[in-house]
């Protein structure tokens, strides 16, 4: 098994990363920008797209990321009949090895179309999970992006008074 059955201690760092990013959201910026048009769209865009972040982020997880299994049989057989030579070969794995595939030293395993070592979601990249993995980052990224888009034009707003008499939480003083 490839991946992790807890996450790694990077990707107990990512999900205490979104979480406080939502807080944060929720509890400073949120408030703040609560009557402002252009925050509407960030709660709708964070409430759509929250469950199928969630979703993508535990599938990439969990899911087998393409593992090839040790085939010492096949190698046998392959190296006893001339057809597979030493550099044909992953001794590592027990397996001949296959375009793109890549053994995956932090999680022991070989691994079918390889991107990467992924700390964030304690699994390997590879070719069963690499949609998972595109999905949750396009979402955090989609998220993030709108939450700032949210945030920042009522807060630049504030901070040169072009809507002082917003009913959002006031301006603070200017010193």
């Amino acid at each position: 098994r490839a991946y992790a059955v807890w996450p790694t201690p990077h990707g107990a760092l990512a999900g205490a990363c979104i979480a406080l990013a939502y807080l944060y959201y929720g509890m400073v910026l949120g408030p703040r920008t609560w009557y402002s048009v252009w925050a509407a769209g960030a709660r709708w865009t964070l409430g759509i797209a929250t469950l199928p972040m969630v979703a993508c982020f535990l599938l990439a997880w969990r899911c087998d990321p393409g593992m090839i299994p040790p085939q010492p049989e096949a190698v046998v057989v392959g190296v006893a009949s001339g057809e597979l030579r030493a550099e044909d070969l992953l001794a590592v794995a027990v397996s001949r090895k296959f375009a793109r595939a890549k053994y995956s030293r932090m999680f022991s395993c070989y691994v079918a179309r390889f991107d990467h070592d992924c700390p964030w979601i304690s699994n390997a990249v590879g070719a069963g999970n690499h949609a998972y993995f595109v999905g949750f980052v396009t979402l955090c990224t989609v998220c993030l992006v709108r939450a700032l888009d949210a945030s920042l034009p009522p807060s630049l707003a504030c901070f040169v008074g072009l809507y002082p008499h917003s009913r959002a939480t006031p301006c603070p003083p200017s010193l």
